[in-house]
């Protein structure tokens, strides 16, 4: 089964069964996407690879419960903000 035909099939059960319209894995990358804040930047907050994130965000890839837990009970902009590299603005 191919990875398009994964995620229409992933996409079809959602809709269903819950009523949803977008997957865990788009909702992720519009939070993302809103916050103006890159896939490196993310997966690094998260101890992830790059590439996984990405995949996250696409459908490719099922998130992980724990990794779940931590967006919803706390939210990105908690995660955000717990920049390990500092930006310009705060080494000031």
């Amino acid at each position: 089964m191919s990875d398009n035909h994964r995620q229409k099939f992933r996409r079809e059960i959602l809709r269903q069964s819950f009523g949803a319209q977008q997957t865990a894995g788009q909702l992720l990358k519009r939070a993302r996407m809103i916050m103006g804040v890159g896939i490196e930047f993310m997966a690094r907050q998260f101890g992830v690879n790059p590439q996984i994130w990405q995949h996250y965000e696409n459908d490719r890839a099922v998130i992980p419960d724990v990794l779940l837990l931590k967006i919803f009970t706390f939210g990105l902009d908690f995660w955000i903000e717990r920049q390990i590299i500092p930006t310009p603005n705060q080494e000031q």
